[in-house]
């Protein structure tokens, strides 16, 4: 059984520099903060795509939140 919600509309927001991924009734699923240092929106990305694999929300949005 898959452990993640997939049926769920989510969205993603950018909090100064932290990634939050929340479901419609605004429950927070996963939180990533971009870290300042070289390679830090390279992971930051990777884990957005990691996201797209388990929540429906709209990608190329999150995406340019980096």
């Amino acid at each position: 059984m898959n452990s993640y919600p997939n049926w769920r509309f989510c969205t993603v927001e950018r909090i100064t520099n932290t990634l939050v991924l929340m479901d419609a009734d605004g429950e927070v699923l996963g939180v990533h903060e971009i870290a300042p240092n070289k390679g830090g929106r390279r992971d930051a990305k990777r884990t957005v795509k990691e996201w797209g694999q388990h929540y429906t929300f709209e990608f190329a949005a999150a995406m340019n939140l980096i």
